[in-house]
């Protein structure tokens, strides 16, 4: 079957099986080049590792392991230097799951076994298959033909060997690949930006909420230390387990996995604990304990304290950045051989060193722009992907050419 997509290709385009371009989970090698001699594999010889978390879903390497290879050497996918990762099982597949295996530590790795390999054959530009495997209609024809059980569905390999695509000439590849690479790059130069950017920002946090950087304005003027409760209006309240619906009805439900403000559940339980925005909330119990977050409003779940502030001695989003920035050691202080919870005397004996009211609120302006230089940039990579993706699809079905 011809998809309708890869109709009215370009006359020098030839329709090929994914099997004609490429082998497909092929066997594990048995060899490796050292100092540019082959040699058997050694137990202790060291590969590279990629669990699925390993992979992005940009289709990128983002945390490889090094692991001895008597370790990974059975139960694990094999794969060698410029092999292609897709991932097979739902729904990491769907979400772009993969790797263009590069670098690896002696030219071999092994990762899990939810990964399919394509080891692309001669005269096919590896990057050009890398791409192709992650469009758009490979994604969505694969996950059509996924098999098994919901929640445990996988891509086939039959799927993979099978899929028909267009191959141009090898100098039209590397004429994509070349096209594609230039917002790649430009990407890489954003997430690089990005990067050098955080750093600066953990590095003036610490400066700035220890005091040892401070505004000249405000040289000479003493930090108080003070306990967490002589900076609230009340003691601590305890959210509560209520009624919730994922239909927009009410007010939104703020548990473990909104504390970023992304809400799925809604209430309109009149029983409900409310949270404002001035409040600083924190995950009491559960994995997550001692977690912070502030400027939310909606209904506290059962495992949120909501810890109501005096806004005239304490700036919220100072408090949240000091207590993100002090959270291994509120971590660490966490009880119960179970289910870990913060103290129920957190509040009363947690202790700061507070700068004026002034000075906080100019750290939190200072910091807040760095976090918007970085959103803009992450916003800018989002375009970038986005034009990317078009021009992909049009590129790797000749609807534009490129010598």
């Amino acid at each position: 079957m011809i998809f309708k997509e890869y109709q009215n290709i370009p006359e020098d385009w030839e329709m090929v099986k994914m099997s004609d371009i490429a082998s497909i989970n092929p066997r594990k090698m048995k060899k490796i080049e050292v100092n540019g001699k082959e040699r058997e594999i050694q137990p202790k010889d060291r590969v590279t590792f990629l669990a699925m978390d390993d992979v992005s879903e940009s289709s990128e390497i983002s945390t490889p392991q090094i692991k001895n290879y008597e370790d990974v050497s059975k139960g694990y996918t094999s794969f060698k230097e410029d092999d292609i990762l897709v991932a097979k099982i739902t729904p990491c597949f769907e979400n772009g799951k993969g790797a263009l295996a590069q670098n690896l530590k002696n030219g071999i790795g092994f990762g899990s076994t939810e990964f399919h390999v394509l080891r692309p054959k001669k005269f096919i530009n590896k990057k050009w298959l890398h791409y192709l495997t992650n469009t758009y209609l490979f994604r969505k024809r694969g996950e059509l033909n996924m098999q098994g059980s919901a929640g445990q569905q996988r891509v086939p390999t039959n799927f993979i060997t099978t899929y028909k695509l267009p191959k141009p000439p090898k100098i039209e590849q590397d004429g994509i690949v070349s096209t594609l690479c230039i917002w790649d790059k430009a990407i890489s130069t954003l997430k690089e930006l990005i990067q050098a950017k955080k750093r600066y920002k953990k590095g003036l946090m610490q400066q700035l909420l220890s005091g040892k950087k401070r505004f000249p304005e405000f040289e000479g003027e003493p930090w108080e230390k003070v306990k967490l409760s002589d900076l609230t209006t009340g003691p601590r309240i305890k959210g509560k387990s209520v009624e919730q619906n994922n239909e927009n009805r009410g007010v939104p439900y703020i548990g473990s996995t909104s504390f970023d403000g992304n809400f799925e559940e809604y209430t309109n339980d009149p029983d409900a604990v409310i949270a404002e925005k001035k409040d600083l909330l924190l995950l009491w119990d559960g994995e997550y304990a001692g977690k912070v977050t502030t400027n939310l409003e909606g209904a506290a779940s059962s495992t949120v304290a909501v810890i109501r502030l005096d806004s005239d001695k304490i700036n919220n989003h100072f408090l949240k950045l000091l207590m993100e920035f002090d959270n291994a050691q509120i971590r660490a202080i966490t009880e119960g051989s179970g289910i870990p919870h913060i103290p129920k005397d957190f509040v009363s004996w947690y202790t700061i060193n507070l700068p004026p009211k002034k000075e906080q609120d100019q750290i939190v302006n200072l910091i807040g722009s760095i976090e918007s230089e970085i959103s803009l940039l992450v916003d800018k990579i989002d375009l970038l992907r986005k034009q990317k993706k078009g021009l992909m699809q049009k590129l790797l079905t000749g609807k534009i050419r490129v010598s």
